[in-house]
Formats: structure tokens, sequence, C-alpha cells
């Protein structure tokens, strides 16, 4: 075997380590390449979380409402309490949070009442547009009513119809003159909405209604507070009415109406006619408080225009229940 010489030895190792040189430098460049790479989808990623953030904390600050305390909207910048804002939104998903105003309080020698705090909804909305407008509009508190001597802020103390509510559809209130400590209401609080597109009621896609000192009226004819509880399901299926909804979803614990629940005879319903229902509800086969409420609310829905249905489920089983897999439907006609 032919040997190589000390010089053919010198030339092959050189020659081996600028190879060697080479392969180490391409794997460098790799590695800055793809750490650039890296850094950049980083830098991107984080960009789009700040947006992400800000865009939401701003929405949730602009739509949080409890009390209606004026201080607590500053956080936005522009005082949000009692105006429409108009905020630029992009295609992605949305967590919404809304709260209603306060209603106005009663302060006189008989009564001394807060007035009822506003309603909290949430929801989760997919927009698909590139991008689009959501209209906040922001409830105001109602203005409370006050007979006892000074002035305090926030009472009006003139008896006679107080109209108008806080902003944004809150309730008229009232003082019976000459006899205010005994029959008076304060106004109601405005409701919290968000909009979408428009800035119309039926471009609504969430609502928290305001609070408000509930009433009834005695045989004099004035209106004087008392005790009451707002029922969800009819609240709900009112404001289905008012946007001109085509179709009212009451989600709930079960996956079905029964008739006979519990009994032997148990039996599930997939589809509910209004004469149907109407029968049911005849025979006490719905707890008061519970299922009735619910199933009230969707016939009065349903008959209050001509086409309109309602589906019953649970609430995990939405998405099934319009593909018509499951619920109960509550129609004009059986069947659904």
């Amino acid at each position: 075997m032919k040997k190589l010489n000390n010089k053919g030895f010198a030339v092959t190792a050189i020659l081996y380590s600028l190879l060697i040189l080479i392969i180490l430098l391409m794997f460098l460049i790799i590695i800055l390449l793809s750490t650039r790479r890296v850094n950049l989808n980083r830098a991107i990623r984080d960009a789009n979380r700040e947006i992400d953030e800000r865009e939401y904390s701003y929405m949730e600050i602009c739509t949080i409402n409890p009390y209606n305390i004026d201080k607590e909207q500053t956080k936005c910048g522009y005082g949000a309490t009692g105006r429409v804002r108009a905020v630029k939104v992009y295609k992605g998903i949305y967590m919404l949070e809304v709260w209603g105003a306060q209603g106005g309080g009663l302060l006189t020698s008989a009564f001394n009442l807060q007035g009822g705090k506003g309603s909290y909804a949430t929801g989760i909305i997919t927009l698909n547009a590139d991008e689009t407008y959501m209209y906040i509009n922001v409830g105001v508190r109602g203005t409370g009513f006050k007979s006892t001597p000074g002035s305090m802020e926030g009472y009006a103390t003139t008896p006679g119809p107080m109209a108008g509510g806080g902003f944004n559809f809150g309730g008229m209130g009232y003082v019976a003159p000459g006899n205010a400590d005994l029959y008076a209401t304060g106004r109601g609080g405005g409701a919290t909405d968000i909009r979408i597109n428009k800035n119309n009621s039926a471009s609504r896609v969430i609502v928290a209604g305001g609070g408000g000192i509930p009433v009834k009226r005695s045989k004099e004819l004035h209106l004087k507070g008392t005790s009451a509880v707002v029922d969800k399901d009819f609240a709900s299926a009112k404001l289905a009415e008012l946007i001109d909804a085509d179709m009212l979803i009451i989600l709930t614990a079960i996956e079905k109406v029964a008739v006979n629940f519990g009994k032997p005879d148990e039996k599930w319903l997939s589809s509910m006619s209004v004469s149907e229902a109407e029968r049911y509800i005849d025979e006490g086969h719905f707890a008061p408080g519970s299922m009735l409420p619910k199933v009230e609310a969707a016939l009065g829905f349903v008959k209050s225009k001509p086409g309109r249905r309602a589906l019953i489920t649970e609430l995990t089983k939405a998405r099934d229940g319009l593909a018509g897999k499951t619920g109960t439907y509550v129609s004009a006609a059986s069947g659904g």
C-alpha cells in the first residue's frame, strides 16, 4: 500500500478541516435563521396577544356597569355611562359580559329603599366577518325619589310622573301628589347591551336589563313598591319578540320536556303544538317555578306571531337541538 508523504497528509488534513468548518458554518446559519424565525413568530404572537388583551379588557371595562357608579366608568376614558360606543372588532371569538344599571332608590318618611341592581349576562360570540363594529350601549342608573328634607345627588324631589328612566330603556317612575311618603317609586335603571353591525334594537346580541323597584297598583290606582322577581324565561321571550326573532331557545338542566314527570308512565316529548302545550298546562304536568314558566314562555312566544318556534333543551345539547336531534320543539302544529 502506498503511503502518503508528510506533504500529502497535510493537504488532506487541511481539506478535511475546511469541510468540517463549512458544515459547522452551515449549521450555524440554519440555527440563526431558525432562531430569527422563532423570534419573529414569538413577536407576532405577543403582538397579537397584546391586541387581543387590549381589545378584550377595553370591551370588558366599557361594558361593566355593576351598579352604575359613574366614577367606575372613567376607566373607559370617554365616560361610557349613558353613551353609545362603536368599537371596531375583527374576525374571531369574543367573550361578552354586560351588567344592567341600578334602579333609582326611594327615601321617604316610610321607606328607605335602594333601587334593584341590574342583571348580568355573559356569552361567547363568533364573528366571521373580517371586520365589523360592536355598538356598546351602557345603561344609566335611574333617578330616585326623596321626600325628606335636603337635597341628594341622584334623587328627585318633585311629585308626579317621573318620565324617562335611565339611558337605554329604563322604566318611568311615579310619585303620588300629596301622598309621596306611601306611594312613590324611583326610575328604572337602563339596560346595557351590545349590538353587531348596526346600532338598533334588532341588532342586539346580548342584553342585561336594568334594575328598579317593582311596583303594584293600589286600590287608589297609585303605584306602590312591592317584592317581586322578574322571571328569566318570560323576560327572554319578551326580548325575542321585541327583536322579531324567528326562534326562541330556552336552555335548562334537562334534555326534553316530560309529561307525567317522575311517574311510571313518564313520557319525554320531542314536540308540542300550541293546543297540546295548553292542554298539558291545564292538566298540571309542569311544576310551577320549574318547567311551567319555560313552557308558558315558549308558548307565548310561538303564539305572538305566525311561524315562530321555540326549543327547550339542556344547555350542552343546544347544537344537537338546533339540528333536530334532541330537545322539545313548541310550534303552531305538532312536529315542529
